[in-house]
């Protein structure tokens, strides 16, 4: 039950062939002919059909429909075209991967912080080579026993990028490019690449070094620095959901956006987490806010366009259900004022939020009340008009 439902991550139709390969090149190497091999299969018939019952039931008993009919469709064309964009793209992904991973950091200061384990890192493997005497593998030697120890590594390092490799492909078959994002919103495409990672990691580290101890000190180090860049990936996307909540608590207080309907909203806050503010997101905050659906937060002067006659707008009408305006009058298509906010929130004292939300609720509380700043400027103020100098509003 619990293997059949692990296929809800459809990619895992996919990854799970990994397992399949697997056990028919063992049950291969155990049988002496054909016949035999079918039979030894045949023990693993559920495994085998398993993912092709749940991928025709869930396209029978759970059809995608409306605004996501033709999300994450898959056809032969864009399957045999991801092949190729597969292949172009092991490469460049793994350096992406092995960049964000180990420097996920965007200014000097915290790159400089990177930089100093690292030192660390090769100081202390220099002190350790010269204590104990280890060899580097680089330098082969001339016996059967280290050629056979190579060929396995290879082995095992082609399998790891095929692994790797499995891991993109649902994904780029999907998205129709060769390099999958690691970072931000769009990092949910590489969810399935941590397992080839992990076995090239490993099968480098074991490769380069002789001694058992000097691999676990490099996979421990290559581990801290892992759980560091995730968790400081963590703290980005927590920094937006604080931000959030600080907007929130000021429209609550703000009669203007209670009792209006169209706003301009303009930030200059930035995020070290891909987060692209969009007016549904927007929306959504204004839900939260004041439990209804009736208001439209134009995001940036682009999004003037929402407010005009044409296309745009009726592609909005249509898609209502999931941009939170449910309750939206589409004939009012006037600008009641201009928002600007700003809320200055750093990585510590998102932590410190953090910290308050899990051991202080109250004083949690009073702090994201008092974070931000909003200030509302309505359509007949000079302020508005100077911020909507240039456009017909």
């Amino acid at each position: 039950m619990f293997f059949f439902l692990s296929f809800i991550l459809n990619a895992n139709l996919v990854l799970y062939s990994i397992v399949l390969i697997y056990i028919a090149t063992n049950e291969w190497k155990k049988c002496e002919s054909i016949k035999c091999f079918c039979l030894k299969m045949c023990y693993y018939i559920d495994f085998i059909f398993l993912p092709i019952i749940f991928y025709l039931l869930k396209q029978i008993m759970f059809p995608t429909y409306g605004r996501y009919q033709n999300y994450n469709q898959v056809d032969l064309n864009r399957v045999f075209q991801a092949i190729s964009f597969t292949i172009k793209g092991i490469l460049p992904q793994m350096v992406l991967v092995v960049k964000q991973y180990l420097f996920p950091f965007s200014n000097y200061t915290k790159v400089s912080l990177i930089y100093v384990v690292i030192i660390l890192l090769l100081f202390s493997v220099v002190k350790f080579i010269k204590r104990k005497g280890i060899k580097i593998r680089f330098v082969l030697e001339n016996n059967s026993k280290c050629l056979l120890n190579y060929k396995k590594q290879v082995i095992r390092l082609v399998s790891g990028c095929c692994i790797f490799a499995i891991g993109m492909f649902p994904f780029v078959v999907v998205r129709q490019h060769s390099v999958l994002s690691v970072y931000g919103v769009g990092d949910r495409d590489s969810v399935l690449l941590p397992i080839g990672v992990a076995i090239i990691f490993g099968t480098i580290i074991d490769t380069i070094f002789f001694s058992k101890k000097l691999q676990c000190f490099t996979a421990c180090i290559i581990t801290i620095l892992g759980t560091f860049s995730l968790n400081y990936k963590y703290l980005s996307y927590q920094k937006v959901a604080y931000w959030q909540e600080a907007l929130v608590s000021e429209m609550q207080e703000n009669f203007n956006i209670r009792n209006n309907s169209n706003f301009l909203f303009l930030t200059n806050d930035s995020f070290d987490a891909d987060y692209g503010l969009r007016f549904y997101s927007l929306n959504g905050m204004s839900v939260a806010a004041f439990g209804d659906r009736s208001r439209l937060f134009l995001e940036g002067y682009g999004d003037l366009v929402l407010l005009e006659p044409g296309i745009e707008r009726e592609n909005l009408l249509m898609q209502t259900v999931g941009f939170e305006m449910d309750d939206y009058d589409f004939n009012n298509s006037n600008l009641d004022g201009v928002i600007v906010y700003t809320c200055p929130l750093t990585l510590s004292k998102t932590l410190q939020l953090k910290l308050e939300e899990i051991f202080n609720v109250e004083k949690f509380d009073e702090d994201i009340q008092s974070l931000g700043i909003l200030e509302y400027y309505a359509m007949e103020s000079e302020e508005a008009d100077i911020f909507l100098e240039g456009y017909k509003y």
